[in-house]
């Protein structure tokens, strides 16, 4: 992952990281204006809301995007599992869907493969970690700063 083939694939899910940290810090920033103590299920409550939902499904969205990603990407590196990568990719799966199929050929053509997809995971589980409290600093800093 960090040598070789994979180390494209790993510096494409740090690159992804920032627009994460963006959107989420943008929904906290909106959520702060949100009074969620009740839902007003008005045209004027939708319109409130929509921004934060619209960010919130941006960041969720790139998330699983950026992890799937990364760990199909990390399994294609390998060249043993080229063969199987082809054949996964020409059933025309979707990407949930491809990554599993991915996990399962690693786990019955090359199980060493298995070791590489958990430390693959581990790193997508602390990017977004740290994109979860980058973000939270970032809104922070921000609502300090307009309510000051």
């Amino acid at each position: 992952m960090f040598f070789g083939d994979g180390r494209t694939a790993f510096l494409e899910f740090l690159r992804n990281l920032t627009p994460q940290i963006l959107f989420l810090t943008l929904a906290i920033v909106l959520s702060a204006g949100l009074d969620l103590s009740h839902f007003e299920i008005t045209i004027q409550g939708f319109k409130n809301a929509a921004p934060y939902v619209i960010c919130l499904g941006f960041f969720y969205g790139s998330v699983t995007a950026n992890c799937t990603k990364f760990l199909d990407a990390s399994i294609a590196a390998s060249g043993a599992m080229k063969i199987q990568v082809g054949r996964v990719q020409a059933r025309g799966l979707g990407p949930l869907r491809t990554t599993v199929a991915l996990v399962r050929a690693s786990w019955q053509y090359e199980k060493a493969m298995i070791l590489k997809v958990v430390l693959v995971a581990v790193v997508a589980e602390a990017g977004v970690v740290t994109v979860f409290f980058a973000a939270r600093q970032g809104a922070i800093s921000s609502l300090k700063a307009m309510y000051s």
